[in-house]
């Protein structure tokens, strides 16, 4: 019973989203699946990049793009800076290719090197965490994102997926509650996320 009040909940606002346009939605669906140019290359940090590290940015996102993984993970490997972007490229590329798991220990590494995360790094992180089962990570990624003011559509969307790959009804509702009460925008994606919730 509680499962279908939650839904009727997420069903009341979902119709209106399918009154947006069209191009704004594949924008909006682009930018939540974390894997958009700009979930590469963060303006502000992006400026910081020497050339080399600039080239290495985009060799990656040409090789997660191409779907391989092994390229773009050996270019990484080289790598021993502490740059944001080139950290969110192999992030994005790791997604790109289905590497969850490596994926997760990259974002991890990160952490445990007290890395510069931006929104892309969260995002991606709370994806990459869910894809691989580390449902611990998830609640962590997404404490952390919180206590330091960095959430967004885009980081509660990754959060709803999560919540749906999990079955986690309560979460979503949440979630839902939470992006009402901060007056986000609300779209199809995120509340279909919701409604899968309800059926896991």
């Amino acid at each position: 019973a509680a499962i279908l009040v939650y839904c009727s909940r997420f069903a009341r606002f979902l119709f209106p989203c399918f009154a947006q346009n069209n191009r704004n939605y594949r924008v909006r669906q682009k930018e939540q699946l974390g894997v958009s140019t700009a979930a590469v290359a963060d303006n502000r940090n992006f400026k910081k990049l020497s050339s080399k590290e600039s080239a290495l940015v985009t060799r990656i996102t040409d090789a997660g793009r191409a779907g391989k993984w092994e390229t773009a993970k050996d270019l990484f490997a080289g790598y021993e800076g502490r740059a944001n972007p080139i950290y969110n490229a192999i992030l994005t590329a790791a997604f790109r290719c289905g590497q969850y798991t490596a994926g997760y220990s990259v974002y991890s590494r990160m952490s445990s090197l007290g890395i510069n995360k931006t929104l892309p790094s969260y995002s991606l992180g709370i994806k990459l965490a869910a894809m691989s089962n580390h449902s611990d990570g998830v609640s962590e990624i997404w404490a952390e994102a919180k206590r330091l003011d960095m959430v967004n559509e885009v980081i509660v969307a990754a959060r709803l997926e999560a919540a749906a790959r999990q079955g986690d009804v309560g979460t979503a509702a949440k979630l839902l509650d939470f992006m009402i009460g901060s007056n986000m925008s609300l779209n199809v994606l995120q509340f279909t996320s919701a409604i899968n919730a309800c059926y896991k």
